[in-house]
């Protein structure tokens, strides 16, 4: 596949996690469409993210701020539908603190520093 192809997928599953969370936060009752389309969307988030690296950088080991950014999607992953479900206050909070790490990330890839 090309590159363009791969940025549209990875653009695609980061808005659909971004909208599943937002639902999973703030529907009562919690939706469970929501959380599945989340999971798939977080597992096509991380295989078209392998697939860019495989392309733009082919052969060479990753960069710190790709691990980095690793680290934060995991956490996302995690984390987020796991407080979804068992927070009752405070949501806004936890979704906030969900929000900054998806910036995090994203201005990660945008930027790629070199640390």
């Amino acid at each position: 596949m090309s590159i363009i192809i791969y940025k549209l997928t990875h653009l695609i599953c980061l808005i659909t996690i971004t909208a599943c969370l937002g639902v999973s936060y703030f529907s009562q009752p919690s939706q469970k469409w929501a959380k599945y389309l989340g999971i798939i969307a977080s597992l096509l988030l991380m295989v078209t993210g392998m697939g860019l690296l495989a392309k733009m950088m082919p052969g060479q080991s990753w960069p710190l701020w790709v691990n980095i950014k690793i680290g934060i999607w995991l956490t996302i992953a995690v984390s987020g539908p796991m407080m979804a479900k068992r927070l009752t206050k405070h949501r806004g909070i936890a979704f906030s603190f969900l929000m900054i790490l998806f910036v995090t990330a994203i201005s990660l890839a945008v930027l790629k520093p070199n640390f």
